[in-house]
């Protein structure tokens, strides 16, 4: 398996540049000539980068070796204001008041599809994979940007919707996370003491919070060390997810025309009941449109970073159905 990160950019309000990881394989001789191969695109939530897909990726690369169809490729865009995308436009972040980070990265997504970082035949084949908050990329892509790249299905884990009738629960729940958010340390002496401080993180997958403690800090100050993401950016970003409420709307209308899948944890220990609550009636009201609905048992709103084998497992069948619908006419984004 061969990794490599590519650089490129995008203007809105200003110039942003965004990393987008590429993970490739040694597949086959034959896998060139498999019209059903696949290429995946990964949208991360809120705090979260592109280097922790990393164990997911590699339990599907361990799944095609043995099953068809191949995964072509698979790529992961940054969020602009997250990790090392944040550093690098750390400067063009500065005063941008009222900038929506949630239409950030859609138009960063927008761009990578429409970039020649894609092949055709990657272009062609796309399934796109979004967690939490990385649901607003492709639906904000699909509903304003209007570019023209087919997309065969969608996988939604965990996706961040919500009914109107809850935004004032919603609401209450944002403040309370951007009082934590902003009551939490900004530096520290040493990766494992800012390790220790984060509750959410001691319960992900050894091999994530091994690559936390690798690709979330630097140095600052001297010898102290804080995170790439910065503060403010993550209380910027979670507060906008409060649009849930606008994306579950729009969402309502791309399903019956992509076929969506739905991953999420069973361990419902995140969101307050009232959103949990919205949350299945969207899964209910359009259970008949879903191609599949499939629940990672004991796990949370992170299931990604907790179980990435049973997650992988899952996008893989997400996969295979796409791969079956070959006939089918693919929707445009």
């Amino acid at each position: 398996m061969l990794t490599s990160k590519a650089l490129f950019s995008y203007h809105t309000s200003r110039n942003f540049l965004c990393f987008a990881t590429k993970w490739t394989f040694d597949n086959d001789p034959l896998a060139a000539l498999d019209r059903s191969s696949v290429c995946l695109v990964l949208l991360s939530g809120v705090g979260l980068t592109s280097d922790i897909w990393t164990p997911i990726v590699e339990r599907l690369h361990h799944i095609q070796l043995q099953r068809r169809p191949f995964l072509e490729s698979i790529w992961a865009v940054d969020r602009p204001s997250h990790g090392d995308s944040g550093v690098l436009n750390e400067s063009a972040l500065i005063g941008c008041q009222g900038l929506s980070p949630c239409a950030e990265y859609a138009a960063a997504f927008s761009a990578f599809l429409a970039s020649p970082l894609l092949s055709s035949k990657e272009r062609a084949n796309l399934v796109v994979v979004s967690h939490s908050a990385g649901v607003a990329a492709p639906v904000y892509a699909y509903s304003e940007c209007q570019l023209d790249p087919p997309i065969r299905s969608l996988v939604l884990i965990e996706p961040t919707v919500f009914d109107s009738s809850d935004t004032g629960i919603f609401e209450q729940w944002i403040r309370r996370t951007e009082k934590f958010i902003k009551n939490q340390k900004t530096a520290w002496t040493t990766i494992d003491e800012a390790m220790s401080t984060n509750k959410i993180w001691q319960k992900f997958h050894p091999e994530v919070r091994t690559i936390i403690a690798n690709t979330f800090f630097r140095h600052t100050r001297g010898s102290d060390f804080s995170t790439k993401t910065s503060i403010a950016q993550e209380v910027s970003a979670f507060k906008e997810v409060a649009l849930g409420v606008d994306i579950g709307q729009r969402l309502g209308s791309i399903i019956p025309k992509i076929p969506t899948h739905i991953i999420y944890g069973s361990r419902r220990d995140y969101w307050p009941k009232a959103l949990d609550e919205a949350f299945f009636r969207l899964i209910h009201n359009h259970q008949h449109n879903f191609a599949s609905v499939t629940p990672i048992a004991g796990e949370s709103h992170f299931a990604p970073q907790e179980a990435p084998a049973q997650v992988a497992t899952s996008i893989y069948k997400a996969v295979v159905a796409t791969a079956l619908q070959e006939s089918r006419p693919v929707s445009r984004l």
